[in-house]
């Protein structure tokens, strides 16, 4: 719903951190915070949170991997499909085809 706040840590600092959530300057969080500002420990606790997650950075690849297995099961997934449902239209297929042809020599 927002952007990735990931590195927010790294680009403002300890100092800049502790001012930006002081301030609430950012726009979108204004009228949220504005009859209730943060408090000193939910302050820090989210300067802990982003300083932890400075540190451990995502790893893209796992998005890369989590795509390739779903679109293999969504593929496993419609062979299978195909297998269990195969005479199922062929079946369909002969019944309207029988009723066509009694048709045909019931007209004829």
């Amino acid at each position: 719903m927002g952007p990735d706040l990931t590195g927010v840590y790294s680009k403002l600092g300890p100092d800049g951190m502790d001012a930006a959530l002081d301030t609430l300057y950012f726009a979108p969080m204004a009228p949220l915070y504005n009859n209730r500002p943060l408090t000193p420990a939910e302050q820090q606790k989210l300067a802990a949170f982003f300083q932890q997650a400075a540190q451990n950075p995502t790893h893209p690849a796992i998005t890369a991997k989590l795509g390739l297995i779903s679109l293999a099961g969504c593929l496993g997934l419609f062979i299978l499909n195909g297998i269990v449902w195969k005479k199922r239209l062929r079946g369909v297929r002969r019944g309207l085809e029988l009723r066509a042809r009694n048709q045909r020599t019931k007209t004829a």
